[in-house]
């Protein structure tokens, strides 16, 4: 395993770890909702983004397996900076969401653009190689520039605490103190 190997092993990893916060914060504490799904908060755009996202998901590591097996990263056809600006974007959403909650601040809007260019530079990169590689490159973009970059970010996302109907199941509910 290569160098590059283990850096975009590991940085995919934080990516999934970071996911897996944006659950404990959604369960544990009172994050809304609204503001995690952003301009996918209508239920048409969440089945959508679904289907795209495992697209996405199989896109990613065929690319990987296209850039990293076939030694295309050592020939400098993709740059490692390349994926390493996509995965650092990719994990940098989430904290930045939670900065938004807080701060009433918009940054993870600039976390889903960033990640969106990065596939962009991968897509264009990728149309040397064979029709299955440069299909699922405009997969992993349009994706992450129509879905993410796009309809994510529009309209801006509503700071208000849910409604009851859009409040998680899973949410942990404190029990209120009675004075004991």
């Amino acid at each position: 395993m290569s160098t590059s190997d283990i850096v975009v092993s590991v940085l995919g990893v934080i990516v999934l770890c970071t996911y897996v916060v944006l659950v404990v914060a959604l369960w544990l504490f009172d994050f809304p909702l609204k503001l995690a799904w952003g301009g996918l908060a209508r239920g048409y755009f969440r089945w959508v983004w679904a289907l795209t996202t495992f697209g996405s998901v199989v896109a990613f590591f065929h690319l990987w397996w296209a850039v990293f097996s076939t030694g295309a990263a050592r020939d400098k056809r993709f740059p490692l900076w390349v994926w390493i600006w996509f995965l650092i974007s990719a994990m940098a959403w989430v904290p930045l969401l939670l900065v938004d909650w807080k701060r009433d601040t918009h940054f993870a809007r600039l976390a889903v653009w960033s990640t969106a260019g990065a596939t962009v530079v991968i897509f264009v990169q990728s149309l040397d190689r064979d029709e299955v590689t440069i299909f699922w490159a405009a997969w992993f973009m349009a994706h992450h520039v129509i879905m993410d970059g796009i309809v994510w970010v529009s309209p801006p996302p509503d700071k208000a605490l849910p409604s009851s109907e859009d409040r998680n199941p899973l949410q942990f509910q404190p029990v209120p103190n009675d004075g004991i």
